[in-house]
C-alpha cells in the first residue's frame, strides 16, 4: 500500500508542479494587467487635464477677471439667489416643475394658433 501511494505521489508531482507554475504565472499576469490598467487611467486623466481642464479653467479665470466689480457683484447675487432657491425648493430643473407654482403649458392652451393660407 505504501509503495502504491509513493508511485501515485510520484505520478502526480509533475502535474502539481505544472499547476502551481500555471497559477503563479496567472497571478503575475493579472497583477501586471492591473498595474497596466492603472497606468493607462493615469495617463488618460493627465491628458484630459492638460487638454480640457486647464484650458477651461484658464477661460473661466479670464472671464472672471475681465468683468467689472459691479458685474461681479450682480453675478454673485444672482448665484446666491439661485442657490437659495435650490435649497428652499429642493429642485430647479426644467424637467421637474410644480404645477401650483408654474404651468408651462398654460400659455400654449390659452392662445390657439391660427394660420392664414394664401393661394397664389
Amino acid at each position: 500500500m505504501e509503495a502504491e501511494n509513493q508511485q501515485v505521489k510520484e505520478m502526480l508531482q509533475p502535474l502539481l508542479d505544472t499547476e502551481n507554475g500555471f497559477v503563479k504565472e496567472l497571478e503575475r499576469f493579472l497583477s501586471q494587467r492591473d498595474v497596466t490598467e492603472l497606468r493607462r487611467r493615469e495617463l488618460l486623466h493627465k491628458r484630459w487635464t492638460e487638454r480640457v481642464w486647464f484650458p477651461l479653467q484658464r477661460r473661466v479665470e479670464e472671464q472672471a477677471s475681465s468683468c467689472s466689480r459691479a458685474e461681479a457683484k450682480r453675478r454673485q447675487s444672482l448665484y446666491s439667489h439661485y442657490l437659495h432657491h435650490c435649497n428652499t425648493k429642493g429642485f430647479a430643473f426644467l424637467e421637474t416643475y410644480d404645477l401650483k407654482e408654474y404651468n408651462p403649458f398654460l400659455l400654449s392652451i390659452k392662445q390657439p394658433h391660427h394660420f392664414k393660407v394664401i393661394f397664389m
